[in-house]
């Protein structure tokens, strides 16, 4: 199947380890796939997970943990979830929402609009490497939410935050307050628009919402939140 609707993505020779369960029909099945995907793509190590009606039907883990000292990938091991953490950022904004009472407004088929404008214009503190950029608007939690917010400098790598950290003189990645002091300084570029005027993915947007999250909430952290209002009430306990 692979060959015939991609020429050009061969199938991999090279045998990656796994460890698990699942039956063999399943494993026959989804282990090259796996296999073949990590191959082409460099990948040391992952784990799929399958469950049906509340049940886990497959549990396998494939190649390393750490290459340099052969440890394998385990079932269980924990992996970095990249952007799934937008949905979780918006389920503690929905969770908000609820607590506070906070103001929605049905908009069609939509359903909801949070119509909170967090941001004055005072932003986040003073801006880092120059003056507040006269362009940049308040946005409301919906357009952030729905990539609306007008910042669209980064957001396709890690650009920003290595000029952030640049600017700081530190190793240390920025907490999120003062990453957007950095881009509220930046000029305009000609993807940028105001808020809800357009709409670009933007990680800084996410960013904004776990900082919205920290400030309406009163918690010492976005993650201290989330652990207490989300995480822990769902069980969810090694996320």
């Amino acid at each position: 199947g692979l060959n015939s609707s991609f020429p050009n993505y061969p199938t991999s020779t090279l045998t990656i380890p796994t460890l698990g369960f699942a039956t063999p029909d399943m494993s026959s099945v989804i282990d090259p796939l796996v296999a073949n995907y990590m191959n082409q793509n460099g990948a040391p190590g992952g784990v799929v997970t399958i469950t049906y009606n509340n049940h886990l039907i497959f549990v396998k883990s494939y190649g390393y943990a750490d290459i340099a000292n052969n440890l394998f990938t385990q079932p269980d091991s924990k992996l970095r979830i990249a952007s799934v953490t937008k949905a979780m950022t918006a389920m503690g904004i929905l969770k908000l929402v609820h607590d506070m009472n906070l103001f929605v407004l049905p908009i069609g088929s939509a359903g909801w609009q949070l119509n909170y404008q967090p941001f004055v214009s005072s932003g986040f503190g003073t801006p880092i490497g120059g003056t507040r950029q006269a362009w940049i608007q308040p946005a409301t939690v919906t357009d952030l939410l729905y990539h609306e917010g007008g910042w669209v400098e980064d957001y396709e790598d890690d650009t920003t935050l290595l000029a952030v950290e640049s600017t700081l003189s530190t190793s240390a990645p920025p907490d999120c307050a003062t990453l957007l002091r950095y881009v509220e300084a930046q000029p305009r570029t000609g993807a940028d628009f105001l808020p809800g005027m357009g709409e670009k993915y933007s990680n800084i947007g996410f960013c904004a919402l776990g900082e919205t999250i920290r400030r309406l909430s009163g918690a010492s952290s976005y993650i201290d939140y989330m652990q207490s209002n989300v995480f822990s009430p769902l069980g969810m306990n090694d996320t």
